[in-house]
């Protein structure tokens, strides 16, 4: 059950363990960065988003890595600030 303070809390890297440790992103995580990549890529967004995550330990080079899909420069950084903001 969610407190008061757990509302406001910044999504994080979640740790699953298993034989050998993998480390999974929160569906949240990966549903915001597939909502706002969609406006740049279309529904690749959802592959790119998969892909890059199953790569990265961290969430910064994640969110860099996926504006790299972007082929204009104005996207990227509007695709940077607005992933950064909402989820770092």
């Amino acid at each position: 059950m969610l407190g008061i303070d757990d509302l406001g809390a910044k999504p994080t890297l979640e740790v699953k363990s298993s034989k050998s440790q993998s480390k999974a992103y929160s569906a949240y995580v990966q549903q915001s960065l597939e909502d706002l990549l969609v406006d740049y890529v279309g529904p690749m967004a959802v592959v790119l988003v998969q892909d890059v995550l199953s790569k990265k330990d961290d969430l910064g080079s994640a969110i860099t890595t996926l504006s790299q899909e972007i082929s204009n420069s104005v996207g990227q950084e509007a695709f940077l600030e607005r992933a950064r903001q909402k989820l770092l």
